[in-house]
């Protein structure tokens, strides 16, 4: 029929140029064994919870004085907890759940789901060996602090323990830790903005999914501004990347239509909603801050 969408025979929509684009809804397959619309909340309460529970266990240790085994093992957790709700975000794709979509390779024979596979992977490992190398240099760094305190002579009799416990604050906690830690976020990002790029979803009707949509946003905004924060020339090195991966996005989305749309393009909507609202607070911090000066990297974390 003149003016009606083309469709595929498995009832896929697609765009005027013949660009195949994902649509979670009235025109899915049939071949996803989820509602439609509680897929969609799952997605949205994903986004809600994971960077919440990313805030809870990285801020709490630099605002409270943490020390002990208790303190150990919650530095510990948080890889265990952050990294299985960001593969339930990935997993929600549709190129997971969809298998009309397992013959269609991305790269070479691989897959776009075997590549989103393999990004995420890859961005878990660094996030996990960054995780472990920062926590693991905190625990040594205590133990060398509390030694310290016991014996404060041992510093002008062993000169090699100051620079042992600047090596593990300065060199493995705060720089080689902290960055192989965000380089893995970082890659997890990209696996989900890749899985998602092109699917579609009806737009968030119930007003509390809207608001944990947009909490989700301003929560994960506080995060990447935290990490600007508290990492060496983090502020300018969070500045450009919020910068140039919100620009891509925010370009992206205007050549979809769908910028200012409740969700129509979920993923990629939550992370251009909060590299704005990051790189709006990177700014803020660096006026009241002066310029980009490193804050003192004296913590007790």
């Amino acid at each position: 029929m003149s003016g009606s969408p083309p469709y595929s025979n498995h009832g896929r929509r697609f765009s005027g140029k013949g660009e195949q684009s994902i649509f979670l809804g009235a025109a899915s397959s049939g071949k996803l064994h989820l509602l439609d619309k509680n897929h969609d909340n799952r997605i949205i309460w994903l986004l809600f919870a994971a960077p919440i529970m990313s805030l809870l266990f990285t801020v709490i240790p630099v605002l409270v004085e943490f020390h002990g085994v208790g303190a150990d093992i919650y530095r510990f957790i948080e890889p265990l907890i952050g990294l299985p709700l960001n593969f339930f975000i990935l997993a929600s794709a549709e190129v997971f759940v969809d298998y009309s979509e397992h013959e269609r390779k991305f790269l070479f024979t691989i897959t776009e789901k075997g590549f989103c596979s393999f990004l995420f992977t890859i961005g878990a490992a660094f996030y996990a060996q960054g995780a472990g190398m920062h926590n693991t240099a905190i625990m040594a760094k205590h133990k060398l602090e509390d030694l310290i305190t016991e014996y404060p002579n041992i510093t002008s009799e062993f000169p090699a323990v100051n620079s042992t416990m600047d090596y593990m604050q300065t060199d493995l906690e705060h720089v080689t830790g902290h960055y192989i830690y965000a380089v893995g976020a970082a890659i997890i990002t990209w696996s989900q903005l890749l899985a998602f790029r092109r699917q579609r979803h009806d737009e968030i009707s119930n007003v509390l999914n809207f608001i944990a949509f947009f909490l989700g946003a301003f929560f994960y905004a506080i995060l990447l501004t935290g990490v600007a924060i508290e990492f060496p020339k983090g502020t300018i090195v969070g500045l450009a990347y919020v910068s140039t991966l919100g620009l891509l996005l925010l370009v992206f989305m205007l050549k979809t239509g769908q910028l200012f749309s409740k969700g129509r393009r979920l993923v990629p909507q939550y992370y251009t909603l909060s590299y704005g609202l990051a790189l709006i607070m990177i700014l803020i911090y660096v006026a009241i801050n002066g310029g980009f000066a490193d804050k003192n990297f004296d913590f007790r974390s």
